[in-house]
């Protein structure tokens, strides 16, 4: 239960830093793509780091906001 809000949190978070940082910095739409390709290159076993999951995130976050 614990790793699944812990996820869940993290999945959030990550989505709150995109919408953030591409305000800020005015990164264009590709930053999605490279974040993407970052995580899985970082965390090779890990799952859910595809660009679309991204972009899910992204308006999970928004969609709270």
């Amino acid at each position: 239960m614990k790793v699944n809000s812990e996820q869940l949190l993290f999945n959030w978070q990550l989505g709150r830093d995109l919408v953030v940082r591409k305000a800020e910095e005015k990164w264009g739409s590709g930053i999605v793509e490279q974040v993407s390709l970052d995580l899985q290159a970082k965390f090779p076993n890990a799952k859910g780091f595809f660009v679309r999951n991204l972009w899910f995130m992204k308006q999970w976050y928004s969609f709270t906001h």
